[in-house]
């Protein structure tokens, strides 16, 4: 478990640190856990700042993450100890996630002392973070954004699809937007997924398994892939576990039972170790709107699982480089999500390349981009 720190505590290495809203336990925050691991076996400290830190982050923080929160719940009044943070700790480079942290540090960068590098860092791809706000929370936002972005020195997206969007809303070249993909891979997954679970469909399987794990939201359309998995069992017998969990599950719940699949489909739930589920399933399916990246598609390739993801914006296109690694659907298409899905499913998969192509996103290999922008 890692402690709060005192600012004052003196450093014995050099220091990256990671500014997050929060931040609590999710994708972002799990990434910059893997990343502080691979620094701290290069000879790093790692500072992780958030604006109000949630217990669980104390609580799941490698011991070696020394956490920092700032005890700010609105944007403006984090500039302050944004100051007082860069000015007491002075890192080599600080990682900020998500627009209102470029434009705070980009603002706390200006007015403090701080000569390190400032790394403004995007994990989707801003227009479709923007859309989800009122048009004035939009504007302002956005024009904010402008004013500030030469306030740091580098620009990173967590795919190219998602670089070149944040490109255009910034009004700047692509080639100022570099890429810096998520470390959604390391040794502690690779080793849980390992792990022997105890899921019926799983133990005794008598067809084949297929596996998503995605917050049960719009932006995930499961409603997609319940549709496109009525069609697969019109041909051929499968099971269908989805793990997550979130606001739609009841929705969801009914719409398969409308579907009359409901006894082949399981809501699992949120479970501490998808990767697991993964390993021992036949497939796994992406049918999500958009991702910045799409962790769950690089993480299923490293443990050998095959993909099925649609075309969406943009990481995983990317991450399956064209479809070499699984096939792209159109997104909302369930007619050809099923038609993948069985193609799949029974075509022959070499295992071991999918788990070369997944494993180049291992942290261990990403820690080399990301000391790229440590020094200007």
């Amino acid at each position: 478990m890692s402690q709060v720190l005192d600012l004052n505590t003196s450093k014995k290495n050099k220091l990256i640190s990671f500014l997050q809203v929060g931040p609590g336990i999710g994708p972002i925050t799990n990434n910059n856990f893997r990343f502080a691991k691979a620094l701290h076996e290069r000879g790093y400290d790692v500072d992780m700042v958030g604006t109000k830190v949630s217990k669980d982050v104390c609580a799941k923080a490698p011991k070696f993450v020394n956490v920092v929160d700032l005890n700010v719940s609105l944007s403006f009044q984090y500039v302050a100890p944004i100051v007082s943070y860069l000015n007491t700790r002075s890192p080599e480079a600080i990682f900020c996630s998500g627009p209102t942290t470029h434009i705070t540090c980009g603002l706390a960068r200006m007015i403090s002392r701080y000569k390190g590098s400032v790394v403004y860092r995007s994990h989707i791809e801003t227009s479709l973070y923007l859309s989800e706000r009122s048009w004035l929370n939009r504007t302002i936002l956005l024009s904010l954004m402008r004013k500030t972005k030469n306030l740091c020195d580098y620009n990173v997206a967590a795919s190219r699809g998602a670089a070149d969007d944040l490109a255009q809303c910034l009004k700047i070249a692509s080639s100022e937007v570099n890429v810096l993909y998520n470390p959604c891979i390391d040794d502690d997954m690779l080793e849980l997924s390992n792990q022997h679970i105890d899921h019926k469909w799983l133990v005794s399987k008598d067809c084949p398994v297929i596996i998503t794990a995605a917050r049960l939201a719009d932006q995930k359309s499961i409603d997609v892939l319940l549709k496109a998995f009525q069609i697969v069992l019109t041909t051929h017998d499968a099971r269908l576990i989805i793990l997550g969990d979130g606001p739609l599950r009841d929705e969801l719940i009914e719409l398969a039972d409308l579907l009359e699949i409901s006894e082949k489909v399981d809501f699992a739930g949120h479970v501490g170790n998808p990767y697991a589920y993964m390993r021992q399933a036949d497939l796994f399916v992406l049918s999500a709107k958009y991702e910045g990246f799409a962790n769950v598609v690089a993480e299923a390739l490293a443990v050998g699982c095959p993909v099925v993801s649609t075309d969406a914006p943009s990481g995983p296109r990317e991450i399956l480089r064209d479809g070499e690694f699984g096939q792209l659907v159109p997104v909302g298409n369930y007619d050809a999500l099923a038609k993948a899905m069985i193609q799949s499913l029974f075509s022959s998969n070499e295992n071991q390349r999918l788990k070369e192509r997944g494993r180049a996103f291992h942290a261990e290999r990403l820690v080399d981009d990301l000391l790229c922008f440590v020094n200007k």
